[in-house]
């Protein structure tokens, strides 16, 4: 009997659980409008469990986000930002960056680069210098700055997420390469187009 009620006050929080990992491995396997069809399912389990969907909601508004759905990513990234769920701090840095896409996609690149450097600064708290993880932010501050025509800033960051993606992981990586196609991208911009080559 005891047993049988510790299950049953622990289900909405193992569902939920549940529900968020399917809702991540949709979004990482390219399927955001799954995420964003199911999602509805994941906020209801969050209601049952007690909170207020913060995970959930963020998967939703990033998966908007990469389908263009721009107003309404924006409403689940500051509803996410804004729940009172217990995120860490690497949690919240990735609910300011896709914010901060949004706002650079609505044309608002100030507010994007305040978002997008407070995020980092979370992420280097939680994670320590050096993380991997940087490179990501430090991407994205690039495409602010090639936004606003600043392309030796920009530059300058891809340089910085090359170096901490091939410390952690070498020049063969996925995540190296991805790295090398931003840099591209801005020299490209700029009329490099030997070295983009």
């Amino acid at each position: 009997g005891a047993t049988l009620d510790v299950r049953a006050r622990r289900a909405p929080e193992l569902e939920l659980a549940v529900w968020t990992r399917l809702l991540r491995q949709e979004l990482f396997a390219g399927r955001p409008d799954r995420v964003i069809e199911l999602g509805v399912i994941g906020e209801a389990t969050a209601v049952r469990a007690g909170h207020e969907g913060a995970e959930i909601l963020g998967l939703i508004g990033e998966a908007q986000r990469t389908t263009n759905k721009l107003d309404g990513a924006k409403l689940n990234l500051t509803r996410a930002l804004a729940s009172k769920d217990g995120l860490r701090e690497d949690q919240r840095a990735i609910l300011e960056m896709n914010l901060g896409a949004v706002e650079l996609a609505f044309g608002k690149s100030a507010v994007a680069q305040q978002l997008l450097e407070r995020a980092l600064e979370r992420s280097r708290r939680a994670l320590g210098d050096g993380h991997p993880s940087l490179a990501l932010y430090d991407d994205k501050l690039a495409e602010i700055a090639r936004a606003r025509g600043q392309l030796r800033e920009a530059l300058a960051l891809h340089d910085k997420s090359r170096a901490l993606r091939i410390a952690a992981f070498g020049a063969d990586d996925r995540s190296y390469a991805t790295s090398l196609f931003h840099r591209a991208e801005t020299l490209l911009e700029a009329g490099r187009l030997t070295a983009a080559a």
